[in-house]
């Protein structure tokens, strides 16, 4: 006996009990026997379609959850649960426990995507206090402003004979001061509360240019086939009109020079060509073309989604960590504010240089997805006088279906602080999220 036909007569004898019938009842309901009914309920008899949806309409349900059991979402978040909670799956229980308690698996389910959507809000949070630093300075400002009202006031509350002359200074540089924490405090308010598209005149330039390349798709038509003596017109014209400060007008602009200059080494024609010939490989596409790694994985990172048939994303850092360039991809999260997990295969190539590294990869927050990646560090020279050699590291991703995913998968964390990886011997600070850290 299969395991989808002992299945259903699991699904069926819980439906029936849900619903309070009787064996003999719901049996004189579809036109077999009682006897008949418990064979089939404790799987020693297949049922045919027929007899399937008498009982289903008996049941008051869909034939197909008796035949297929709960969804394949339900069951893929249970699993993903099981292995947060566990570190394994017990995947010859979550579809029993998914069909015994459809009812508590959504529920168990529904906690998990809670729990991923806090854990992000509290990475954020973490990053923006600990790190950013127009954040640090106006709670400085307003620490600062409290602490000199506090003074104030005291001295004026424990001096019982403190001159008139004296008592309205000291009244006024309250006043004073009062102002300025309530203009410090709207500042900070505004500030925590801005928008997304309106943020990016309160950003960092790297968050301005992260945020432009995402309004923009990451995908710049008006770029593609220039020669080189076109492209300085061609970018002013594209950046022109934009609220930029003026060193993310500076990263931008080397940013779309490198763009441009990849689109006229591959042309996008050509490109759809390789993805549909090869498939959006960069290692692939690269001995096909005779183009170096880190190139083609740029230009597939910025072909639309209609032209690679799979989402795909990118992080270039340099030979420090710093992030230079984001693509994120859904389920992977990039911090912006403070350092990434070092575990991420991206830095481990850089003490690889000019090799690639392919990993499988997830981060450690509840419902993560899956990401294929391809790691590689390139080296170029660097213009001094000992001839150094200066290196950044690619990681071009992709993600995928977990259940397509039979090998090993490297856990990982966006940053330390969020991540609830207990046994990590590259962890930098306590978690904020367990109180078991080493």
């Amino acid at each position: 006996m299969n395991d989808q036909s002992a299945s259903i007569g699991l699904r069926i004898r819980q439906r029936r009990r849900t619903s309070k019938i009787k064996q003999a009842d719901l049996a004189q309901q579809v036109g077999i026997s009682a006897s008949y009914l418990n064979l089939i309920e404790h799987d020693r008899r297949r049922i045919g379609g027929a007899l399937l949806i008498k009982l289903a309409a008996a049941l008051e349900v869909d034939p197909l959850l008796l035949s297929e059991g709960v969804h394949a979402s339900i069951v893929n978040s249970l699993r993903e649960l099981s292995y947060d909670i566990l570190g394994s799956e017990i995947s010859s229980e979550i579809e029993e426990f998914a069909t015994r308690y459809p009812i508590w698996a959504n529920v168990a389910v529904s906690q998990q995507q809670k729990i991923g959507i806090l854990e992000g809000t509290i990475s954020a949070l973490n990053e923006r206090l600990s790190q950013d630093p127009r954040l640090s300075s106006s709670i400085h400002d307003v620490l600062s402003i409290v602490t000199a009202i506090q003074s104030l006031s005291s001295i004026l509350n424990e001096t019982d004979d403190i001159e008139p002359e004296w008592q309205k200074r000291f009244l006024r540089n309250i006043g004073e001061e009062s102002q300025r924490l309530t203009k410090t405090s709207e500042t900070l308010i505004e500030y925590l509360e801005a928008k997304p598209e309106t943020s990016g005149q309160l950003s960092s330039p790297y968050e301005e240019m992260d945020s432009y390349f995402a309004k923009h798709s990451y995908d710049f038509p008006t770029l593609e086939g220039l020669a080189p003596n076109e492209r300085d017109n061609a970018i002013s014209d594209q950046i022109s009109g934009e609220s930029l400060s003026q060193s993310a007008k500076w990263l931008i602009e080397n940013a779309l020079h490198q763009y441009a200059e990849d689109a006229l080494a591959l042309p996008r024609l050509n490109m759809k060509d390789l993805v549909q010939d090869l498939g959006a490989d960069p290692l692939v596409i690269a001995k096909a073309t005779g183009h170096d790694i880190p190139k083609v994985m740029r230009r597939l990172s910025h072909l639309p989604t209609s032209i690679t048939q799979s989402p795909i994303g990118l992080i270039i850092c340099d030979a420090a960590g710093s992030v230079l360039f984001q693509k994120p991809v859904e389920g992977f999260r990039v911090p912006r504010y403070s350092a990434a997990c070092s575990l991420w295969p991206l830095f481990l190539a850089l003490q690889t240089p000019m090799r690639c590294l392919s990993h499988v990869i997830a981060q450690t927050s509840s419902g993560a997805q899956n990401i294929a990646t391809l790691s590689y560090a390139a080296l170029a020279p660097y213009h001094g006088d000992q001839g150094e050699l200066v290196a950044q590291s690619y990681m071009f991703m992709k993600p995928i279906d977990a259940e397509a995913q039979d090998g090993k998968v490297l856990h990982v964390g966006a940053t330390c602080a969020p991540c609830t990886a207990e046994q990590c011997q590259s962890r930098r600070e306590p978690s904020l999220l367990n109180n078991n850290n080493p």
